[in-house]
C-alpha cells in the first residue's frame, strides 16, 4: 500500500476534516501540514489541499446553514471585501519568512486566548464597537488579503476576530467562516488549475475520506456541540496552525 493510500494517512485526513469542519473551517493548513511528510511537489499539494478544503468547507457551510446559524447579510458584506482582497494578497510580494513567523505568533496568542475563561477581549469590543456594513467589508478584505498573502484560509483569521469582538457566538461564527472559506478556496483552486497544477495521484481517495470526516464533524458541530466545545476545538486548531508556522521558520533563525 502506497503512502498516499495507507490507513494511517487516511485516518489523519479523516480526523483533520472532522475537527476543522466541526468549527466551520476548511482545513487547508492542516492538510498541507500532513502532506509535508510525503515527498510531493508543492504545487500538487496546494491544489489537493484546496480541493479538500473546498469540500470540507462546503459541507460545513451546508450543515451550519441548515441548522439555522448563518446570517446571509453578514456573509454578503464579508465576501464583497474578501474575494478581491484574497486576489490582491496572492499577487503581493512579501518576505514569507518573517510574515509566517508573525502570523504564527498571532495564531498562538489567539488560540490561547480562546481557551481562557471569558475569552472575549473587552477592550477590543469597546474599540471596534457594533458591527456595521463597512466594518464587515473591511474585516473581510483584511482576512482575505492576509490569507492570500501567506497561503492559509482566511477563515482561520476571521473566526477569532468575530469571537474576540463579541459580534457572533461560536457556532454563528462557524456558519460565517465556512462559506467564506468556500469562496476563497474555490477562487484559489481555479487559479491553481489554470496554472497547470494538478492534484496528487490518488487524491480521489483523500477527497472521499475528507468528505466523510467533514460531514460527521460539521453535523456534530452544528447540532450537538455547545459553543464552549466549538471554542475549544477552534483554539486547538489555531494553536496547531501557529506552531506549524513557527516550526517552518525557526530553522532559519537558529
Amino acid at each position: 500500500m502506497s503512502s498516499v493510500t495507507s490507513a494511517g494517512f487516511l485516518v489523519g485526513i479523516f480526523l483533520l476534516a472532522f475537527l476543522y469542519a466541526s468549527v466551520g473551517q476548511g482545513g487547508a493548513s492542516g492538510f498541507l501540514a500532513l502532506m509535508s511528510f510525503l515527498d510531493l511537489p508543492a504545487g500538487a499539494t496546494r491544489t489537493t489541499a484546496l480541493a479538500m478544503s473546498l469540500l470540507v468547507g462546503g459541507l460545513a457551510f451546508f450543515l451550519y446553514w441548515r441548522a439555522g446559524f448563518l446570517a446571509w447579510r453578514w456573509l454578503g458584506w464579508l465576501l464583497v471585501g474578501s474575494v478581491p482582497g484574497s486576489i490582491v494578497g496572492a499577487l503581493t510580494p512579501v518576505n514569507n519568512l518573517y510574515y509566517r513567523g508573525l502570523l504564527g505568533v498571532v495564531l498562538l496568542a489567539s488560540g490561547l486566548q480562546l481557551i481562557l475563561p471569558k475569552a472575549e477581549m473587552v477592550w477590543m469590543r469597546r474599540w471596534i464597537g457594533l458591527p456595521r456594513r463597512w466594518k464587515l467589508t473591511l474585516v473581510g478584505a483584511l482576512a482575505g488579503y492576509l490569507g492570500g498573502l501567506v497561503g492559509v484560509g482566511g477563515g482561520i483569521l476571521l473566526g477569532p476576530f468575530f469571537l474576540f469582538a463579541g459580534w457572533r457566538s461560536a457556532r454563528q461564527t462557524a456558519a460565517l467562516t465556512a462559506p467564506f472559506i468556500v469562496a476563497n478556496a474555490g477562487t484559489a483552486l481555479i487559479t491553481m488549475l489554470l496554472q497547470g497544477y494538478a492534484p496528487v495521484v490518488g487524491w480521489q481517495w483523500w477527497l472521499l475520506v475528507a468528505g466523510l470526516g467533514g460531514f460527521m464533524g460539521a453535523y456534530l458541530g452544528s447540532r450537538w456541540f455547545s459553543d464552549r466545545v466549538v471554542r475549544v476545538v477552534l483554539s486547538v486548531i489555531l494553536l496547531g496552525a501557529g506552531i506549524r508556522l513557527l516550526l517552518l521558520v525557526l530553522p532559519y533563525f537558529i
